[in-house]
């Protein structure tokens, strides 16, 4: 068995081979062209054994030193034994690349229910970091509009700290659906680039601030950290400026987040967004 980098010319075996595992709701030919961009920050390594391609896994470094595993696939038409032996290959040579470019933890999500993924991550010696339930909404008609005032606002260390000592953090990381990422006063920026940073104040004090992010490929707008100090009216008024900036973007759904369950749905049950979800769990392995 062969292990080795995905190529541009693997384009339409990698989409023929792996996406019966998800079929019409598959994500995959959706970012293939970014994926196998020779410039991506995400490795991609394949298995192959003679001309079929077995399984793939993806790694993204988020930080130096914090590596983010997904993407891990495997081939419908290989039996067990060869996936099995497949899987073992790519996960050691992806710890062996990471642990060269200076790793020094890696992680990767799942939902709670999936107990095959969680006890294989266990088996890997992958430990329990953190949860963070969310919850996917098609997009909705209509949500109460407060009328209070939201702005976009600037990066700053003060907003980076609000964000911080907040409730939306879990272990320091927020969630942006497809990547739980360390927030920084980058993530600042990068969101107030978009317009996505946003941010409510009343006679000259902060009441709120918001940070949102745009999955551009999948029309998800997610409502990340949303934070208003106990404020409801305040906490009203910037989910519904996250919400007119999601239809000028053109999102075709939500997505609302929060480490803690019991919050989350209070939010939801604020937004009259009903009470379902799930969580994500992070599980973490540091490098020896």
């Amino acid at each position: 068995m062969v292990i080795r980098r995905a190529q541009p010319s693997d384009r339409q075996a990698i989409l023929s081979s792996f996406r019966p595992m998800f079929g019409t709701f598959d994500y995959l030919p959706r970012i293939i062209d970014s994926m196998l961009d020779p410039d991506s920050p995400t490795l991609t390594l394949l298995a192959v054994e003679g001309d079929m391609l077995v399984a793939m896994s993806q790694a993204r470094e988020m930080e130096p030193g914090d590596w983010f595993l997904r993407g891990l696939r495997s081939n419908s038409k290989a039996g067990p034994t060869l996936i099995g032996a497949a899987i073992s290959a790519l996960i050691r040579d992806t710890a062996d690349y990471i642990r060269r470019h200076g790793a020094r933890q890696v992680r990767y999500g799942t939902l709670e229910t999936f107990d095959e993924s969680r006890r294989l991550g266990q088996l890997l010696g992958f430990e329990e970091g953190f949860r963070i339930w969310h919850t996917h909404l098609g997009m909705p008609d209509s949500w109460p509009d407060p009328g209070l005032q939201v702005a976009r606002t600037e990066p700053t260390e003060d907003l980076l700290d609000y964000f911080r000592q907040g409730s939306c953090l879990a272990e320091g990381y927020y969630f942006t659906w497809w990547y739980t990422r360390r927030l920084r006063l980058a993530s600042l920026r990068e969101a107030s680039e978009r317009g996505l940073l946003l941010e409510m104040n009343v006679s000259g004090e902060r009441r709120g601030a918001a940070l949102f992010h745009y999955v551009d490929w999948s029309g998800l707008f997610v409502f990340c950290l949303v934070e208003a100090g106990g404020d409801d009216e305040a906490l009203l008024s910037l989910y519904w400026a996250g919400l007119n900036r999601a239809r000028k973007m053109g999102a075709n759904a939500v997505g609302i987040v929060h480490p803690s369950r019991a919050e989350a749905l209070r939010r939801q049950e604020l937004l009259g967004a009903g009470h379902g979800g799930a969580y994500t769990v992070q599980l973490v392995r540091r490098i020896d």
